[in-house]
């Protein structure tokens, strides 16, 4: 089952966690604000690794 990720640009850090695990998934725009690419969906034990990893809470995933 997939899960869509999303990713809340006020709470994010630009720590890199997220693009580690999920670089086909997760960029960065120009000020290093984490954003997800279309259609952010990945593997539910992705998307809860993300949300688990993310330092500042900025993610999300919601089932599909």
């Amino acid at each position: 089952m997939n899960r869509r990720i999303t990713i809340d640009g006020d709470l994010c850090q630009g720590t890199g966690e997220c693009a580690a695990l999920a670089s086909q998934t997760v960029t960065f725009d120009p000020l290093g604000i984490a954003v997800v690419q279309p259609p952010g969906e990945v593997d539910e034990n992705l998307a809860d690794l993300l949300v688990r990893t993310c330092p500042s809470g900025a993610i999300s995933a919601e089932s599909t």
